[in-house]
């Protein structure tokens, strides 16, 4: 299985990395072309957006993967996928008519009518994303996952382009926004022209029941996850104002580059590959150390360079209007390494049938990070990223107690296995500083 999960694994990250000098050439673009106060409009358009996209995100299409193909898999990957298109237009039904309330929120910050018409437009994906995610799931579980990455670059490399060509043309927010868009529909379209399979016209009730009780869960750690990773934006955005909240916004995409680079791969394949071993709990572990070490070993060297080197960053790539976000960067870059190494816990608990952990666990933290972030907006953005990076990190260490009982690990041994890496590039790191500081 190691020799699998490494070989899938160096695949992906190959494909991933081609695109990384696209990535930071098209945000470069965008940071010379489009306004500060535009990147806040889309932040907090997204916010909106995305907590009704987790409702749906990897939780019926979860389910898919945890399941085990017996007689009538078949038929519960069936019902999965119309369960799922349900969801999809239900959700995209109440976003539609919760809009002009949450625009209202915001009006004395924002030009009321822009944010509406972008909600609306990027609100399609909430429909649209039903209709590939199963099939990708059954790709997924499957180990197919050239095809997935195939598709992904391509359609990442095209939508890049696109980005450019429409920024460098004068069309300002809608070059973020119509690449956005035009990523759903491609995936859509290439799912199905990749995939085999088919659904079956109709739906088993009884098994519905089943599939909800699984997803239910994931579904509360998703809405519970996004309170608490949006908080920030959406406290930042209603009292500091849409020019600190595009600061703050730019330096946490800046130091998520990383982060989606390796999750948009691990996150395809952990899934999977615990769920093969969860009736083995040594392989299981094995495994799960395995993959959460390969993502220290390759983004603790990169994220604590970039925190250390965020002024040459910023100011050669993206240029001096963008000065205020170095400091908010270099904290951002610590909150990111422990959501990648920490992310897998997530795969693991729903692997072996128990998403609720997830759940419960973010129940505690979502008060305590959202009072924490109100009183931090009070000294600025740096603070908040602060403040971000120290109840993240506090309540991760809850989150790997509970993880070594469940493997039936001890708690330090665990943590030495998974984070002994760190520690060659926290030395490169010192010798960085010494070098800059020379």
């Amino acid at each position: 299985m190691k020799k699998n999960i490494g070989s899938n694994l160096l695949w992906i990250y190959i494909r991933e990395v081609s695109i990384i000098f696209l990535k930071v050439i098209v945000l470069a673009i965008l940071s010379r072309t489009i306004e500060i106060s535009d990147f806040g409009l889309l932040a907090i358009a997204n916010i909106f957006i995305r907590f009704f996209s987790v409702i749906c995100h990897k939780t019926i299409d979860s389910y898919v993967i945890f399941v085990k193909e017996k007689e009538d898999f078949q038929e519960k990957i069936s019902s999965a996928y119309w369960l799922d298109i349900l969801l999809g237009i239900f959700c995209f039904i109440i976003y539609l008519l919760l809009i002009p309330y949450y625009v209202k929120a915001y009006d004395s910050v924002v030009v009321y009518k822009q944010l509406e018409l972008v909600l609306v437009i990027l609100g399609i994906q909430i429909p649209l994303d039903s209709l590939h995610r199963v099939p990708d799931a059954i790709l997924a579980k499957n180990f197919t996952l050239k095809k997935l990455e195939i598709r992904n670059t391509l359609i990442r490399l095209f939508t890049s382009i696109l980005s450019i060509i429409m920024a460098l043309n004068g069309y300002g927010i809608w070059s973020i926004i119509v690449p956005v868009v035009s990523t759903t529909l491609l995936n859509v379209l290439f799912s199905y022209l990749m995939n085999s399979w088919r659904p079956k016209l109709s739906f088993n009730f009884s098994l519905s029941g089943e599939i909800i009780k699984y997803s239910i869960s994931i579904i509360g750690t998703n809405i519970t996850n996004i309170l608490i990773n949006e908080s920030d934006t959406l406290i930042i955005g209603k009292f500091l104002g849409t020019e600190s909240l595009g600061i703050y916004n730019f330096s946490w995409q800046t130091s998520t580059i990383i982060k989606r680079l390796l999750s948009g791969g691990v996150s395809g394949l952990s899934l999977p590959i615990l769920s093969k071993s969860n009736d083995d709990l040594k392989k299981l572990t094995d495994d799960f150390i395995y993959i959460t070490r390969i993502i220290v070993i390759i983004s603790a060297p990169i994220l604590i360079t970039i925190a250390i080197l965020s002024d040459n960053l910023i100011l050669s790539l993206y240029g001096e209007k963008w000065t205020k976000s170095i400091v908010p960067l270099s904290i951002l870059c610590v909150v990111q390494l422990r959501l990648l190494s920490t992310s897998q816990i997530i795969f693991l608990n729903q692997s072996i049938g128990k998403p609720f952990i997830n759940f419960k666990l973010n129940l505690y933290v979502a008060p305590l990070y959202l009072v924490s972030i109100f009183f931090a907006t009070r000294y600025g953005i740096v603070w908040v990223a602060l403040t971000a990076t120290i109840i993240r990190t506090l309540f991760s260490l809850v989150s790997w107690k509970i993880t070594a009982n469940l493997l039936k690990q001890n708690f330090y041994t665990l943590i030495s296995k998974v984070y002994s890496p760190l520690k060659l590039a926290l030395t490169n790191g010192f010798l960085l500083i010494i070098i800059k500081l020379n």
